[in-house]
């Protein structure tokens, strides 16, 4: 049995109007962080985008979820939307970039061994799944936030150790056909 498996959260039937790619244009996996205060776990964290109302999150998403997957502190994965669907989670980037938010404020304290197994795991199959990729956070994008101080996720989520435990993971499954892409995905419960 897997020890990383994908929750899924994504709405059945009408998709709320989010732009569709085409899977072919994703460039990039774009890391970010997320605060707590929007919830105390990942399905309140998603109502809070709902949420519409002056200062909400929702009311700077225009009610629409940014992030295909958030991680939580425990290392639970949780797809939000589609991959094949947009989220705008980072101005120009959000159309050819998978966004992954990470709870937590990797400004002041590392994540959790387990958010960091998981996060290094889902990016590893999508980077797999993709071929020829970017991985990167959020602020190290040009032009991808309006805050030029913002630092997202954080200088204590490591990018460039990331870069190099996935680079490495992804060596090691290259033996697996075209076909093994997609069915990597499926098999650890991500929806494309």
């Amino acid at each position: 049995m897997n020890s990383f498996i994908c929750r899924n959260l994504v709405p059945k039937g009408e998709d709320g109007g989010f732009l569709v790619r085409p899977l072919e244009e994703i460039t990039h996996i774009i890391v970010h962080r997320i605060g707590k205060k929007l919830g105390p776990s990942v399905p309140d964290i998603v109502k809070s985008f709902a949420d519409t109302s002056e200062f909400a999150a929702g009311s700077y998403t225009g009610g629409k979820m940014p992030y295909t997957f958030i991680l939580d502190e425990e290392g639970g994965v949780w797809q939000t939307l589609e991959v094949g669907d947009v989220g705008w989670h980072a101005k120009r980037w959000s159309k050819p970039g998978v966004g992954i938010a990470c709870v937590g404020d990797f400004r002041k304290y590392e994540p959790t061994f387990q958010q960091s197994y998981s996060l290094s795991q889902l990016c590893t199959l999508l980077g797999y799944w993709l071929s020829d990729f970017q991985l990167v956070g959020h602020t190290e994008l040009p032009e991808a936030s309006s805050d030029p101080e913002k630092k997202c996720p954080g200088h204590l989520l490591d990018m460039d150790e990331l870069r190099s435990k996935v680079a490495v993971r992804i060596e090691d499954m290259q033996d697996l056909n075209d076909h093994g892409r997609e069915m990597v995905l499926r098999n650890y419960g991500i929806m494309l």
